[in-house]
């Protein structure tokens, strides 16, 4: 796995909002997480909302300084290429591709371009089942894990079987 693992607002979010980033920084305790700037402006929206989960990201990870080429495609995918997802998304993704880094993401459709674009990806199910897989956690603690992020996150996990398979 590559050293970087950049994160997009959802995942940061979620993890967040349950209070397991410490988890997730043990998880990757050999890599480097990191948000880009647009993820960032993403998770400063939710503070104008008067959320206050962006500041715990905040104080856990830094902010990938894109390259002049890294700029260069985000903008050229921005205005020519069809796009579905945020502008997040895509500036982590051609981050990633661009450095052989892995994009973590809950977001399907973020996950299938990043693939697309032949980068490394992790999805919720993943971390999830590395997290009891590495010890981090217990089967018990990813259970109750998981019943905070379907409250705390209002977001319904499908498929935990596959998690502790």
């Amino acid at each position: 796995m590559a050293d970087l693992v950049a994160l997009d607002s959802d995942i940061s979010s979620t993890f967040a909002k349950i209070d397991r980033l410490r988890e997730l920084n043990e998880l990757f305790s050999k890599r480097v997480l990191k948000i880009t700037p647009e993820i960032y402006q993403e998770l400063i929206v939710s503070l104008d909302y008067g959320y206050s989960f962006p500041l715990k990201i905040f104080e856990e990870f830094d902010i990938i300084s894109l390259s002049e080429a890294e700029e260069k495609e985000f903008e050229r995918i921005l205005t020519e290429e069809k796009r579905e997802l945020g502008k997040g998304e895509i500036e982590a993704i051609v981050v990633c591709e661009n450095r052989k880094s892995v994009f973590c993401s809950i977001d399907r459709s973020a996950l299938d371009f990043a693939k697309e674009k032949g980068v490394q990806t992790l999805d919720l199910h993943m971390i999830l089942k590395a997290f009891w897989r590495s010890g981090i956690c217990t089967k018990k603690e990813v259970k109750n894990m998981i019943k905070d992020i379907e409250e705390k996150d209002n977001t319904k996990i499908i498929g935990i079987s596959e998690i502790f398979s």
